[in-house]
């Protein structure tokens, strides 16, 4: 899975806890990186002595946003995620300032742009694309500091070799980051978020960060989506597609999300802060 849906997993985990807090909770599968500081979570092997329950990740077979499979697209059902109880260590906070630092930006305000999309499962159709990111970060760098967290390398997921081949972002600081913790560290210190739908969004739903999600027209806030006011959504298109091939659909979804539309919202956003 993907780190978004490791953070759904730690929501719904989280509500299992709750009801057994005496328990430890397990996915069946493996340990995400997503779930440290709980030590309430273990990975499936664990062999202590408390009552270990299940909580797989895929309940009925798909994940919790997924009724079915169709050719070449994903068939959606309405899900709405619990906020995931993310815990950012002390270790990862002080790195992130260290980091901060070298850029010349600790104390300075400043806005998260996220470009990177993962290049499989809905293949480019949760892609805004570069142009649109560029002068999104041209708007913003008038008015307050843009910060960009780039993936330094290629990782291996469920869904195949994710590669982060996104330029750098002119008008922008580009931070080279591998460490997810470290990245999401960083994010939790700016004014604001704005990402396509995926891991990022996840963890600003998480910290109760302002976020700006870009949904296209392949997903749909109805599947991903959280209702609590901190998150604001682009979608276009009418009902979500889950393409998983280049889709036209989606193509024209994306081109109707305009980067001063961003722009204003996100500046009206931290205007209020």
């Amino acid at each position: 899975m993907g780190l978004g849906d490791d953070m759904m997993w730690l929501g719904e985990a989280a509500e299992v806890h709750k009801q057994n807090p005496d328990a430890v909770i397990h996915d069946g599968r493996e340990y995400s990186p997503m779930w440290k500081g709980h030590d309430w979570v273990v990975a499936p092997d664990y062999n202590g002595p408390k009552k270990k329950i299940k909580v797989p990740r895929k309940p009925g077979g798909n994940r919790w946003y997924i009724e079915g499979w169709g050719p070449g697209k994903i068939i959606y059902k309405n899900y709405e995620p619990k906020p995931a109880p993310y815990i950012i260590t002390n270790e990862e906070h002080k790195r992130a300032h260290e980091i901060l630092k070298e850029y010349n930006l600790e104390g300075e305000p400043f806005v998260v742009v996220n470009p990177d999309t993962k290049n499989t499962t809905l293949s480019i159709n949760k892609d805004w694309g570069f142009k649109n990111w560029q002068q999104l970060t041209n708007l913003l760098s008038k008015r307050i500091k843009v910060v960009r967290i780039k993936p330094g390398a290629s990782i291996q997921d469920v869904s195949g070799h994710v590669e982060y081949k996104q330029k750098m972002l002119d008008n922008a600081t580009n931070i080279l980051e591998d460490n997810v913790r470290i990245a999401f560290a960083i994010m939790s210190l700016s004014k604001a978020i704005v990402t396509s739908e995926g891991g990022v969004h996840h963890f600003a739903a998480a910290i109760k960060k302002p976020a700006f999600v870009i949904y296209g027209g392949v997903i749909h806030p109805d599947q991903t989506g959280y209702r609590a006011r901190e998150q604001t959504y682009y979608f276009v298109g009418d009902k979500p597609c889950g393409s998983q091939t280049p889709c036209a659909h989606c193509k024209d979804a994306m081109a109707a999300i305009k980067p001063y539309m961003i722009n204003d919202d996100v500046l009206e956003e931290i205007d209020g802060i």
